[in-house]
């Protein structure tokens, strides 16, 4: 998901709740700069659309 968090938006990962390191003035470029950071949205058919981070990426890989 995408939340602002002290003045910026900021990528918050939906399986482990990790902030990115980055924050945006405008929650367009937040959704623009997603892919390039290396996060995945990844439709769950309990959850609906989440956000997820590098780091949980690699895990479900295992």
């Amino acid at each position: 998901m995408i939340e602002k968090v002290d003045g910026e938006y900021r990528l918050v990962c939906d399986v482990c709740d990790e902030l990115s390191e980055d924050g945006f003035e405008e929650f367009i470029h937040a959704v623009e700069e997603k892919g390039p950071l290396g996060w995945k949205s990844i439709k769950d058919k309990a959850r609906g659309w989440m956000d997820v981070c590098p780091e949980c990426q690699k895990e479900g890989e295992r």
